[in-house]
């Protein structure tokens, strides 16, 4: 049970991180790409989703599944810190780039499609972690 909670307490946590992040550079940048192609509507919501799946499995995923972190003391916030400044920039601005340049170009994606990509990256994102916490047993 404990390790459940552990795992739904992170999974929550990384969810806000990525939702506000996917937020705020995603509508920014989407709103860039929009003006440019007098596509507003189209491209703001794909580069939202595309920044927070972005965030999500290019800056958290490794971030979360990394064994050492847990009790590395200050030189775990150090390296905590270099992948942040790295990976999170990576990940969302990225995203939200492949994600604006998607809605303003092709038709919007099936909704199943949606879904089954924020699936996976949760996947990915909850095996990381298990892997951390069940064969490390960094608790």
């Amino acid at each position: 049970m404990r390790t459940l909670a552990q795992v739904l307490s992170e999974v929550l946590s990384v969810s806000i991180w990525s939702l506000s992040i996917g937020l705020v550079v995603g509508g920014v940048i989407g709103l860039i790409i929009g003006i440019v192609k007098h596509r507003i509507k189209f491209t703001l919501f794909p580069a939202i989703l595309g920044s927070f799946l972005g965030t999500l499995a290019i800056a958290f995923v490794p971030l979360f599944s990394i064994p050492g972190l847990v009790n590395g003391g200050a030189y775990a916030g150090v390296f905590v810190l270099a992948m942040l400044i790295v990976l999170v920039p990576v990940g969302s601005v990225g995203g939200a780039i492949l994600g604006g340049f998607r809605g303003s170009h092709l038709p919007p994606l099936p909704t199943r499609t949606l879904w089954i990509s924020i699936l996976v990256a949760y996947l990915l994102l909850v095996a990381g972690i298990l892997v951390r916490i069940v064969l490390f047993r960094a608790r």
